[in-house]
């Protein structure tokens, strides 16, 4: 009988550390996300005044088109745009981007600005639809800013074309994504009710970044072919939201951030590749560094940068507060030397509205993520150990409360203290999964109300049960 009772209350003693351990493991990570610097930002398009269209009635493929003239080249054009499961985008005959995401919308945003003309111009749509009952589904936003920097847009609505099948012209020849292709036997899109729409992924780099980028000058150094350009600046505030870095160079580049190597790619001096480098950088002094190379021309460097803090934006932008390096030819280390500056409109003979944007995600790197694997095993082990302390007290007010045997006295009492964190668990998991910014204000993440929550709720059913188990104890006294 003994024995039955030792491996019920040993069963008891296990299970109850495994719920606490959990708890300390998720709270432990809810910490970490909302004490970090870094508070992630989800941005998602904004389809106020834009229709959401669609090509018939069950899940398949749709193609959408749409004409439409400019009577001048803008200075910037990008097309917001966002369709069930994949999505194709052509702009006058050429494909500029493709992205698929099965069960939700794909949202992105696309420079198409170097491939417009004056006259007429092509947007050709392709939307897959996998979802049952639901049909191939589109909204788009074409925005287009003229030299005075006005912004004109262009909206999915019923003026746009469908159909439903993959159709070429002149024996093959000409595509349903060519300007010279005839969609005069398209029908008209119809279109989509608010109740009908699926959940939407956020863009994976926000609209504005499309608004402000590029901008800058162009930099270089001496007559090298190798440079490294480098910024030291502070980060004011405790959180960043956001941080974008566009690096445009003639060659090879490689950009590190805080001694942290982000990433290493070629470019061009019409391309603009986009990075985050939010997760790199931290309240207070940050350096970037960004070493440029390129065989046969002076290696010229072009940057536009710009991190959102809760005090503000702070500037990144190439220009004179960039420093430039030398790499000597014979020693170790590098030569600093002061940058030469020049427009970029009259050094290259394109002006900055020529740069097209692309989006080009940096994998978090090795040192970044066993950092954050720390943080969050610290958490951890803070929470795990101040929960095994609140049960040090709750132990001797369970033993002073109520008549419990000494033997079965800490079995009993865990049993009851580690009733309460069965719903703090479920609250803190219930928290991670949850959008902040679409289904809790973002002042409540800020205030760390949030993360205040679930321990409260814990304490408060803690105390509950002690006082449960006071008056209980004093009514049998009092019998």
């Amino acid at each position: 009988m003994n024995t039955q009772a030792n491996m019920n209350r040993i069963t008891e003693l296990s299970l109850g550390m495994g719920i606490l351990v959990l708890f300390a493991v998720v709270y432990g990570y809810l910490l970490m996300t909302t004490q970090s610097s870094y508070q992630v930002q989800k941005h998602y398009p904004d389809w106020q005044g834009v229709s959401w269209i669609k090509a018939g009635e069950i899940p398949g493929v749709g193609y959408f088109r749409k004409h439409f003239t400019l009577s001048a080249i803008p200075q910037r054009a990008y097309f917001v745009v966002s369709g069930t499961d994949g999505v194709s985008v052509y702009v006058n005959g050429k494909l500029l981007g493709s992205k698929r995401y099965f069960g939700a919308r794909p949202s992105r945003v696309i420079d198409i600005g170097s491939l417009l003309r004056t006259g007429d111009n092509l947007l050709a749509i392709r939307v897959e639809s996998d979802i049952l009952g639901v049909a191939p589904e589109l909204a788009g936003r074409l925005m287009l800013a003229d030299a005075s920097g006005r912004w004109f847009k262009i909206k999915t609505d019923q003026s746009w074309r469908v159909l439903r099948y993959e159709d070429v012209q002149r024996q093959g020849e000409v595509n349903w994504y060519s300007p010279v292709y005839s969609d005069l036997h398209w029908t008209a899109a119809a279109m989509v009710t608010a109740e009908q729409l699926t959940p939407q992924l956020p863009l994976p780099v926000p609209e504005y970044v499309y608004q402000r980028f590029p901008r800058g000058d162009w930099i270089w150094a001496g007559n090298n072919k190798v440079a490294t350009f480098a910024r030291d600046f502070i980060v004011p505030g405790s959180k960043i939201y956001d941080a974008w870095l566009g690096i445009s160079n003639m060659g090879r580049y490689s950009l590190v951030v805080n001694d942290v190597p982000v990433i290493s790619i070629f470019g061009t001096k019409k391309t603009m590749e986009l990075v985050n480098i939010a997760p790199y950088l931290q309240p207070g002094n940050n350096n970037i560094w960004l070493q440029a190379e390129n065989e046969s021309l002076l290696p010229r460097l072009l940057v536009s940068g710009s991190v959102t803090t809760d005090e503000g934006t702070l500037k990144l932008d190439s220009g004179l507060q960039w420093k430039s390096f030398l790499q000597p030819d014979n020693t170790a280390g590098f030569r600093q030397q002061a940058p030469v500056m020049v427009r970029a409109a009259i050094n290259s003979g394109h002006a900055l509205a020529a740069i097209s944007l692309l989006d080009k995600e940096a994998q978090w790197s090795d040192l970044l993520m066993y950092d954050r694997l720390w943080q969050w095993f610290i958490f951890s082990v803070v929470v795990l150990l101040l929960s095994l302390l609140l049960f040090v007290l709750f132990y001797r007010l369970c033993r002073k409360f109520s008549a419990l045997s000494e033997a079965g006295g800490i079995s009993a009492c865990f049993a009851l203290f580690i009733r309460p964190f069965v719903p703090g668990l479920i609250f803190a998991a219930v928290s991670l999964l949850l959008p902040f910014d679409l289904k809790i204000d973002a002042s409540f993440v800020e205030n760390f109300n949030l993360m205040l929550l679930v321990p409260a709720t814990v304490l408060l059913f803690e105390a509950f049960i002690l006082l449960e188990m006071r008056f209980a104890g004093r009514s049998l006294d009092e019998g």
